[in-house]
């Protein structure tokens, strides 16, 4: 054998097997020398890294503005534990969230909650309690710490009034109007002026957001282009109908659109900033987000059901469409502006009249407790009279007629007893014979 082998095999087989640290068994495991039986060298399993607990919460969020969102609050609780001395970086992706306490998220929850309204300190604790989560579902924090954790992120109590405002029907024929082909008042092209009446019909005239608006395609739109097809948030499907007053500005704009692709082009930080330019041209403070509370305030005020519309906004509570609804801060003006405040008026002195005159004495009246009782109340008391009279005589108390005065019923009493004295002595004269007949017959 050692024949037909070559030099170097034979030194091979004659030489060491090399030894192999657990560093290189750990990435090539056939590396290591099965021929050795009494071997020390343990296989160490191949371990993924983990990925950071701020990644791994946000991979499971929609992408766009959600996940944007979180990211912004992820960052601003970064911040505030490195300011406390408990993170060595403000990077949310390299933080050492699984580190936390009890004790460490209570501190946070109290500095939220001195710094940022109800909504937003809640919207922070709840990207933190995600990262928590995240944190036990890898392995790198047990299940009771994170309990513990999030035992200290409970939400906030308590609100403010919503922000934005519902635009009057002024206001929007402003912002049409600023959109018009008229180059005194054109914000642009004539092709811009098109897209940009269509734009506002689908944000105040279907309720759609910003970022639905931008995400519309060609393909969403119906031939005759009176429904479209709206994803909006959480994957959610639903269907939008172009008012039959707008429908021929929306068709213009179809005409001449891509047949392919976004059907207005813009992202939706180009439809807030194109939306806020033609506010500055009409003079109107305006957000896509205010066409969108229009849109939901009008629906309201034309007597639909929240059902109804909160189906048509995409949402699923009926309780976040009434949060849209701006009649009640109307209604309330309305009710304040009723308040007088002529206070001098009322302060001044009146001229004496006689019915002046006479309420004076009836209030005079009130305040000395001189009130004349009602006739039912006047009868009432002379009839107890009557009875206390009756019962201090010893003659037996009838009830008294009241229709004249107490005089008088007092004699008509005494009649009554005085006859009933003579029934008395007649019926006592018969008893004796009665007796005797009865003796005589016996």
């Amino acid at each position: 054998m050692h024949a037909i082998m070559s030099p170097r095999s034979r030194q091979m087989l004659r030489s060491p097997s090399p030894r192999i640290d657990n560093a290189k068994a750990a990435r090539r495991p056939e590396d290591l020398d099965l021929r050795t039986p009494n071997t020390t060298q343990k296989l160490v399993p191949y371990r993924k890294p983990k990925a950071s607990p701020a990644l791994a919460y946000l991979s499971t969020l929609s992408e766009g503005k959600s996940r944007d969102t979180m990211t912004l609050s992820l960052k601003t609780v970064a911040s505030l534990f490195q300011e406390a001395g408990l993170f060595p970086t403000a990077d949310p992706f390299t933080a050492p969230w699984e580190t936390l306490a009890f004790e460490d998220v209570a501190g946070l929850r109290g500095r939220l909650q001195a710094t940022y309204a109800p909504a937003g300190a809640n919207l922070r604790l709840y990207a933190l309690r995600g990262v928590l989560k995240a944190c036990a579902a890898q392995g790198t924090m047990t299940f009771e710490d994170k309990e513990r954790a999030i035992l200290g992120a409970r939400p906030i109590t308590g609100s403010r009034e919503v922000a934005g405002r519902a635009l009057e029907p002024t206001e929007l024929g402003r912002l049409f109007l600023a959109c018009s082909d008229d180059s005194a008042v054109r914000s642009g092209p004539p092709v811009d002026a098109i897209r940009d009446r269509a734009m506002l019909v689908v944000l105040y005239g279907l309720g759609l957001r910003r970022s639905e608006a931008a995400a519309l395609e060609a393909k969403d739109v119906a031939i005759d282009g009176s429904t479209l097809k709206v994803i909006g948030k959480g994957n959610k499907e639903r269907l939008g109908h172009v008012p039959a007053g707008a429908m021929g500005m929306f068709r213009a704009w179809l005409d001449v659109a891509p047949k392919k692709g976004p059907v207005f082009g813009l992202t939706a930080s180009g439809i807030y900033q194109r939306l806020v330019r033609l506010g500055t041209i009409a003079d109107v403070e305006v957000t896509p987000h205010d066409m969108r509370r229009s849109f939901a305030t009008n629906l309201l005020d034309l007597g639909v059901d929240a059902m109804t519309a909160s189906k048509m906004m995409g949402h699923s509570n009926v309780q976040t469409t009434m949060r849209y609804d701006r009649r009640t801060g109307k209604e309330r003006k309305k009710a304040a502006d009723g308040l007088t405040f002529d206070f001098e008026a009322a302060g001044r002195p009146k001229t004496s009249t006689p019915e002046s005159a006479t309420k004076r004495q009836r209030d005079a009246s009130k305040d000395l407790d001189i009130v004349a009782p009602p006739p039912r109340v006047a009868r009432r008391q002379q009839a107890r009279d009557v009875k206390k009279i009756s019962k201090g005589s010893g003659a037996p108390a009838k009830t008294a007629d009241v229709t004249g005065t107490p005089a008088k019923a007092a004699r008509r009493q005494e009649d009554r007893d005085a006859k009933k004295v003579g029934k008395g002595q007649r019926g006592a004269k018969k008893t004796p014979t009665t007796r005797r007949g009865r003796k005589g017959k016996s």
